[in-house]
């Protein structure tokens, strides 16, 4: 069976064990893509031993040993694409083959740059929390009775600057993306694990983007989260809606008018609640640091209060004798 022309790129850290659960989950997909691109980044645990194993059969697949870096790793693997679509397989998230198919054949009959697909949502042990949802779902529900749906400029616009900091892309593991876009426009690595975000941001005026409404993938919560205070959130905000408010100033179509008073009006309203949970942050913080603070006195006091008695005695001897 000829095999999609995909180049499938595996981004790898230090995840071993799920590592195992996704080699299980995608054995059918692999033999299924022209070609593999795996992405390690300095792995301690195993991963790129593991990877160099369940990799070997492929007729072409290639291991990337890079510094730390998530859309670091995700450009470098791109510039090694040698097929027409690159999908990100991360790690915990699959996909069907039938799925990736799909996929494929919407991106082939509309030539788009991506195809964007509402992703099934799970934690890692199973079990599907229905009341978690993204902006891509709430979408899907409108557009479930089409094939799929291309989005005009000034929907693309309103989709990738309204949900910040979130993004319309929803899971790249749902995505599938024309290789030579992202070759010429990768992820913008400055913004951490928002680079899907600002890539949104950045590009929406060039890139033809398609939505295709039905599942064809599943993401996993959980064990990939990372906690950032509210304040580190706020910064991000901040910095996402300053490169949007650039981007939508240099966009010149009369179409999008209103949406240069609109964006700042919504992040103006957004930013209340940011400053809020800001300062509530730092509130917590200071609590805390205060009863570090006394916890450490009374440890202090506590071990200087034999001290303290053995002195006052060597006094009272003094005195008296």
């Amino acid at each position: 069976m000829t095999p999609l022309p995909i180049t499938l790129i595996l981004p790898t850290r230090n995840c071993h064990k799920e590592l195992l659960r996704h080699r299980a989950e995608m054995e059918a997909v692999l033999p299924r893509v022209a070609q593999v691109v795996a992405a390690d980044s300095e792995s301690s645990d195993g991963t790129a031993e593991l990877l160099s194993e369940w990799l070997s059969g492929h007729q072409d697949a290639k291991i990337l040993s890079l510094p730390p870096g998530l859309y670091e790793a995700w450009n470098a693997a791109v510039k090694e694409a040698n097929q027409p679509w690159v999908y990100f397989s991360t790690i915990g998230d699959i996909i069907t083959v039938e799925g990736l198919a799909a996929l494929h054949r919407t991106a082939e009959a509309t030539g788009c740059d991506i195809v964007i697909s509402p992703p099934i949502m799970r934690e890692a042990d199973g079990v599907t929390p229905s009341a978690t949802k993204w902006p891509v779902h709430y979408h899907a529900e409108h557009f479930s009775h089409l094939p799929y749906y291309e989005l005009s400029l000034e929907e693309r616009v309103l989709s990738f600057y309204t949900y910040i900091p979130q993004t319309f892309l929803g899971s790249s593991a749902s995505n599938l993306y024309k290789t030579s876009t992202l070759q010429k426009k990768p992820f913008p690595a400055e913004f951490g694990h928002v680079g899907d975000v600002a890539f949104g941001i950045r590009y929406a005026k060039e890139l033809e983007v398609v939505f295709y409404p039905h599942e064809v993938a599943t993401f996993t919560l959980s064990w990939k989260g990372k906690d950032m205070s509210a304040s580190a959130q706020r910064d991000t905000v901040l910095r996402l809606s300053a490169e949007a408010q650039k981007m939508l100033s240099l966009i010149g179509e009369d179409s999008l008018e209103f949406l240069r008073g609109w964006f700042p009006s919504i992040m103006a309203y957004k930013m209340v609640l940011w400053d809020w949970l800001s300062s509530d942050d730092e509130m917590r913080q200071n609590y805390h640091k205060m009863v570090e603070s006394i916890q450490d006195l009374e440890k202090q006091l506590q071990q200087r209060f034999p001290e303290r008695i053995w002195l006052a005695i060597q006094r009272i001897v003094q005195r008296f004798f």
